[in-house]
């Protein structure tokens, strides 16, 4: 499968704890090193905070789905991305190391094009992702 589809998922991912209620500032090194690894895929405590890993070398299933009432034939699919190297995520924090924590925004640059087949875009749909080390 593709590593952009995965560079999807984790953008999502990235966007969406970004823009919670999470604080600007930078957690300590004390608050992050008392908090658990979950590794992707595996159970993440309820209501409490922690690290997730994605490891590098294992792969990270995404579905992607294009459904709705006015397909007569819909569309899904998993795919398989793997990533070069590990990411440690905690709110908008990320570490390659688990040791040196940086604002997501400035670790990697993200891009997401959407375009549906219309009157403005006579082509066939676009979803793409594009994510890059800073």
């Amino acid at each position: 499968m593709n590593h952009k589809y995965f560079l999807l998922f984790l953008g999502v991912a990235l966007i969406i704890t970004s823009s919670g209620c999470a604080t600007l500032q930078k957690p300590t090194n004390e608050t992050l090193a008392s908090l658990p690894i979950i590794t992707y895929g595996d159970q993440i405590p309820v209501g409490k905070d922690y690290i997730l890993h994605f490891p590098a070398g294992k792969p990270i299933l995404t579905s992607v789905s294009i459904k709705g009432t006015v397909f007569a034939q819909e569309a899904e699919d998993t795919l398989e991305v793997i990533l070069k190297k590990d990411i440690y995520a905690y709110q908008r924090w990320i570490s390659y190391d688990n040791n040196t924590w940086i604002d997501g925004d400035d670790a990697i640059d993200f891009m997401l094009e959407i375009k549906i087949p219309g009157y403005k875009h006579p082509k066939p749909g676009i979803i793409a992702v594009q994510m890059n080390n800073k």
